[in-house]
């Protein structure tokens, strides 16, 4: 597997966007329109000028194959498995910004 990543950072904001694809359909002379990309990222806004607030919003998200069907219900699995992806990148996010290890 492989990720490929784009990521800025500036005064204005940051944001990190990846996503994972499967060496063997890229490198293995695989079709490229058989390759799926979910990205996933992060950014960082803060939450008015530096001079007023220390503060900032983060905005994560996540694509994950589902149901193509809108009218179908998620199975209870797959939707706690993404509940607890979110909080696992938002604990490691505020973590790293205020140097935690827990």
């Amino acid at each position: 597997m492989m990720v490929i990543q784009e990521s800025c950072f500036d005064d204005t904001c940051s944001y990190v966007v990846y996503a994972p694809i499967e060496t063997m359909n890229v490198m293995g002379g695989g079709d490229p329109d058989t390759v799926q990309l979910l990205p996933s990222g992060f950014t960082v806004v803060p939450d008015g000028p530096s001079w007023l607030t220390n503060g900032s919003l983060v905005t994560v998200s996540f694509q994950i194959l589902a149901d193509p069907d809108p009218h179908s219900d998620l199975p209870p699995a797959p939707v706690e498995v993404v509940k607890n992806l979110v909080m696992s990148v938002v604990r490691n996010i505020k973590n790293e910004i205020l140097g935690e290890d827990s």
